[in-house]
């Protein structure tokens, strides 16, 4: 009850009462309720259809925050794929990832031709989260440096580091979407340390984009799909190959204007509200 109390708060604290951005203590990471009850929606796939086939779709992206973790909901369903999240959470970062650390679930995104960000968009973080064993990678682009960060994820758990992940792949919802249809699919909670630590009413900048398991099981993701949030203005091809022309299914995968044109969520962390002169009747 406290934790709806606080976002409610927060959310009226916000631009004369618009929920632009939530605050949410400790959000129930489980894959299921996904909505504007914990978190803020920011970004809504319409149209397209991913190249891995209908059900396996990003159709709905939601966030919030507390004062240590950032939370990311994302209803739809994994299934057997991937999903990559791409964060501007800091001054500087990559305005193209041509050049991917040695880990493997990261090669696609540097596919010949592709790596290009939106416009305006300079990449810091990069993680990828696949279906087989829930498995979560993390890139640190202006490092370079690259980590496995865990898999096998138990219901709202965290691990040693701070991170819970949970996906529910019970939906199966064809296109179109419509906003608060579907409520389950991916959440993960991660640790504000674990993006650059970005301060409080401090702006980020998120963006998706869906991928395979590169045939199923343990192997690389070998291609990405059109499926992104926020969604593509343009018609575009539905895969893209990792070495280019690879299975003959398209180049690398550009997000500016030179391929899908997208446009980056913007989100406020949010500070708790005060509630200290609050009655509950």
């Amino acid at each position: 009850m406290m934790r709806n109390l606080l976002a409610t708060a927060a959310a009226l604290a916000v631009c004369g009462g618009a929920a632009q951005a939530k605050f949410t203590a400790d959000v129930v990471i489980d894959g299921t309720g996904i909505s504007t009850t914990d978190y803020t929606s920011v970004a809504l796939q319409t149209a397209g259809d991913s190249c891995f086939g209908t059900g396996i779709r990003a159709g709905e992206l939601f966030l919030a925050n507390d004062n240590a973790n950032l939370y990311v909901g994302i209803a739809g369903d994994l299934q057997n794929d991937s999903v990559y999240l791409f964060f501007d959470t800091l001054s500087g970062g990559a305005t193209n990832v041509a050049a991917s650390p040695a880990y493997g679930e990261f090669e696609v995104l540097a596919a010949t031709g592709g790596g290009n960000m939106p416009s305006g968009f300079e990449v810091d973080y990069i993680y990828n989260l696949k279906e087989f064993e829930r498995g979560l990678g993390r890139w640190n682009v202006q490092a370079n440096t690259a980590n496995f960060v865990g898999n096998n994820w138990a219901s709202n758990v965290a691990n040693g580091a701070g991170y819970k992940v949970f996906t529910d792949n019970s939906n199966t919802t064809a296109t179109p979407w419509a906003a608060g249809t579907v409520s389950t699919g991916i959440e993960l909670q991660i640790p504000r340390t674990e993006i650059g630590s970005p301060s409080t009413l401090s702006i980020i900048r998120v963006f998706l984009v869906m991928g395979n398991s590169g045939g199923g099981g343990a192997q690389n993701t070998t291609y990405l799909t059109n499926q992104v949030l926020p969604q593509s203005p343009n018609v575009v091809p539905a895969c893209y190959g990792r070495n280019g022309s690879g299975g003959g299914d398209g180049p690398g995968l550009n997000y500016d204007a030179t391929g899908l044109n997208i446009t980056a969520a913007s989100y406020t962390l949010q500070a708790a509200a005060d509630v200290s002169n609050w009655y509950l009747m």
